[in-house]
């Protein structure tokens, strides 16, 4: 069980919680813990997880990929999680220098893009009513 759990502990500095699903990973786990052990669990698995070869190789292969993926983890130094968290704090400190400018940027687009929707609607309203004040083209739409 020791080992199953610093897997899953090792799997959460992985990749492995986007790329697989959580019962490929405790799979794996118990699969890891298994051959930390000797103890093959992979009969086990083959008779009463799965049915045919194909999947069982399949699965298989997947153990076999999450288990590297995890075991290529490096887990940073206790001074380089101090260092990390020393620069978010600083980012968290960080103030913006001019918001109001910012905001007055911002309502200068939003008044542009504004201007430019009601420019091109009027024109679509004036092209409307251009067409719909044309006569009828002779012959089309007539029923004889």
């Amino acid at each position: 069980r020791k080992e199953a759990d610093g897997f899953l502990l090792k799997s959460l500095h992985s990749d492995a919680m986007l790329l697989y699903s959580p019962s490929q990973i405790a799979l794996a786990a118990l699969y890891h813990s298994g051959h930390e052990n000797n103890v093959d669990i992979s009969s086990y698995i083959k008779s009463v997880l799965l049915g045919s070869d194909e999947t069982s190789s399949k699965l298989f292969h997947i153990l076999e990929s999450i288990q590297d993926l995890v075991a290529n983890v490096t887990i940073p130094a206790s001074k380089e999680i101090a260092h990390i968290e020393q620069r978010l704090e600083q980012f968290k400190t960080f103030k913006e220098i001019d918001p109001p400018l910012h905001r007055k940027r911002k309502s200068e687009e939003q008044l542009e893009e504004s201007t430019e929707t009601k420019r091109v609607k009027q024109e679509l309203v004036d092209y409307s009513e251009h067409v719909l004040s044309q006569p009828p083209l002779s012959g089309i739409g007539k029923i004889s």
